[in-house]
């Protein structure tokens, strides 16, 4: 980063020039000049010293500065928050996987085990065959969410992670 006084004062110039002429006139004589001089110039007013332009690079720079601390925190933020959601909907999925469904599906088959035999009606066969849908459902939706948070931690954490296949575990 440019230090904001190296623009302090306006520019100085310093230069020198030379210059030949020749003439000839009626005669055919010729005559020859020869000018030469130095330059210097220094712009107007002397007691400008560019303080405005100073103390708005230098709230340029801190500008940034904040700038690229939230960004840091952010991320940061974003970081957390999707590991936090990963960890629950891997816990959910793994609660499904383990516990749920299997016990959706055992009561499923009993109830059409019992409907097969006369002493259940065909409707909590259906109702029973809904909830164990729903939390497939539940499931895949939990799934999805899980690979969300997945994407927003790769993205935040400029990371690659191995792919988790079928499951969340």
């Amino acid at each position: 980063v440019l230090e904001p006084r190296a623009r302090r004062w306006e520019d100085i110039g310093v230069g020198a020039s030379y210059a030949r002429e020749r003439t000839l006139d009626e005669r055919e004589r010729g005559e020859t000049e020869q000018i030469s001089g130095f330059r210097f110039s220094r712009a107007l007013p002397i007691w400008n010293n560019n303080s405005g332009r100073i103390r708005e690079a230098q709230a340029a720079a801190a500008r940034a500065e904040k700038e690229v601390d939230a960004t840091k925190l952010t991320a940061n933020a974003e970081v957390v928050a999707s590991l936090s959601a990963m960890r629950a909907y891997a816990r959910l999925i793994g609660e499904l996987d383990e516990q749920v469904l299997p016990a959706a599906t055992r009561i499923e088959e009993q109830l059409r085990s019992s409907y097969s035999t006369g002493q259940t009606p065909l409707t909590e066969v259906l109702r029973a065959r809904t909830r164990r849908l729903e939390l497939q459902r539940q499931r895949l939706d939990a799934l999805r969410d899980y690979q969300l948070a997945r994407i927003r931690y790769v993205a935040a954490t400029a990371t690659r992670m191995p792919a988790t296949g079928g499951s969340a575990k």
